[in-house]
Order: C-alpha cells, then structure tokens, then sequence
C-alpha cells in the first residue's frame, strides 16, 4: 500500500526520485479512473505532493491543477494553486506559464493584471504552446493588456488554425467568407475552414454553415437544403449557441426543414427567453395563440 510513510522511505533510500515518483502518480491517474475510485486518486495526490516538494516541476503542475479543480479536496484552492502556478512561471515552466497567464487574466486567486498575462501568453506562443497562439489573438483583437493590433491578431489566429485550433478556424473562416479586417474576400478558403470547423463542433461554425444551407450558394455548389439547415442549427443550439436556438424554434413551429411540432418549439423559446428578449415576445405570441 502507498502511504506517506513508505513514499518518504523510497525517498530518502533513494529507491525513487521525484521524476519517477511524479511518473507513477501520472500513471495512476491515467489508468485507475481516479473520479471513480477517491482511494486512488488519493495515491496520485500523495506521488504529485512528494514529488513536487522534491524539485519536481511537473508534479507541481499537476496537482495546482488539482488543487484549482477541486479534485480530490473539499473544494478548489484558487489561492494556493495561483501560487504554484506563480512558481512554476518564474522557473520558466512552459504550461505553468500558461496556467499562471490564465488566472491573471480571470483573476482566479489573484488580481486580475491582463498587461501580465499577455506578457506570459506571448511568452508561451513564442514558444510554441498551442493555446497560447489563441489567448494572444484574443487579446489582440479585443485590445486587452495590449493595445489592439489587427494584424498581429491574424497572425495568431493562422498560427492557431495551422496547430489545429477549430475554434480559430471557424473564426477565420468568417473573416475570409465575409473579407473583414483588411481580408480580400475568399469565399472558398471561408467555406473550408468553416466546414472543417462545422464537422469537430464548433458550435458558431454549425451556426453559420446551417445559414448558408438555408438559402443556398450556387458559386460554391451548396444546394439550399432546409433539412440539412435545420440539423446544423440544431446541432449548434444543443450547445447553447442563441441564434440557432431561435432558429430551430422557427423552424419548429413553421415546419421548415422539420415536422411541425410547436411543443418542441416551445421548449426551445422557454430555455432561451430569459436571455433574449425576441425568444420571450414569441413565447408570448404562441401562447396567446393557443388561448
């Protein structure tokens, strides 16, 4: 049985190092369905806690993240976590960098310093950290903790959609569908990035696909199908993407693309009306319809 008791042992008869130690805490973690089963999840807690104050910086990573998380404790540890996190991003600690970036810009145990986050997240883009290309487009675009740059914006989107990121290549998409931003408009290399987008999920890119079936675009041979047009917005409104839940209640209670089912219709509004006030006047009207 592991206990802190043995684990101290190993230690100091150096029968284990810490790197070894944080290796068989992430082993369990992968292989003992930990959310299931509290006591092993306890053996990760306790490799990753020795681990981490051994020297090991990927030990200390994975339980921030725990201790953030609330998995294995009472409740989550903003404070102590942003600490690490802290610690991790002075050692250079790539994704600790990235975690730290991130609660200084939601300000998650910490004040919120968005010029510091940014600095951090530029850090980790240089340096090739996936996620990092987006916050740094992000906050580009939005002109937060850095003053906005269009450009450089793009920029990070592209590098975003080249490591794979489809929630930059729905976003892109848009840009080169519609030519924004300085983009010429290139309505092939939108369309592309948008179904690509589409087919992993990304809610706006079904959002905006099922528009495009709706009526129709003969120069990029997409026939108008109401069918597949309401399949897209239903897809996308099980996410919780507002203008196509307001699109399938149309659809839903006009019959487009879809048997006609009002109750159905219903449903769609009553979850979205306290969020949107048109989604609430048609409630309104349906129901006085029925009276």
């Amino acid at each position: 049985m592991l206990t802190q008791a043995n684990v101290t042992a190993m230690l100091e008869n150096k029968a284990i190092n810490s790197r070894q130690l944080y290796k068989m805490g992430q082993a369990i973690f992968e292989n003992a369905n930990v959310n299931e089963n509290p006591t092993e999840l306890e053996k990760v807690k306790l490799c990753w806690k020795n681990a981490m104050e051994n020297g090991d910086l990927n030990a200390k990573f994975s339980y921030a993240r725990l201790l953030k998380q609330g998995q294995g404790f009472e409740k989550p540890d903003l404070i102590t976590s942003a600490m690490y996190f802290k610690q991790l991003a002075d050692a250079r600690h790539p994704w600790g960098t990235f975690a730290y970036a991130q609660v200084l810009q939601n300000g998650e145990g910490t004040k919120v310093h968005l010029p510091k986050a940014f600095e951090l997240y530029h850090l980790c883009a240089q340096s090739n950290i996936p996620p990092a290309y987006m916050a740094v487009a992000n906050m580009y675009i939005s002109g937060q903790g850095v003053e906005k740059n269009i450009s450089e914006a793009l920029k990070w989107y592209t590098k975003a959609s080249e490591s794979g990121d489809m929630h930059a290549k729905s976003l892109l998409g848009d840009w080169y569908f519609n030519g924004v931003h300085g983009l010429a408009v290139n309505r092939e290399l939108g369309l592309s990035l948008r179904q690509e987008a589409a087919t992993a999920g990304i809610p706006n890119a079904m959002y905006n696909m099922g528009c495009l079936y709706v009526e129709g675009l003969e120069e990029l041979k997409i026939e108008k199908s109401e069918a597949v047009a309401y399949q897209l917005f239903q897809q996308a409104a099980i996410k919780g993407h507002a203008m196509a839940m307001m699109n399938v209640a149309v659809m839903l209670r006009d019959g487009i693309g879809i048997s006609k089912n009002e109750d159905a219709a219903r449903q769609w509004l009553k979850a979205l009306a306290p969020y949107d006030i048109n989604a609430k006047e048609m409630l309104a009207a349906m129901n006085d319809e029925e009276k």
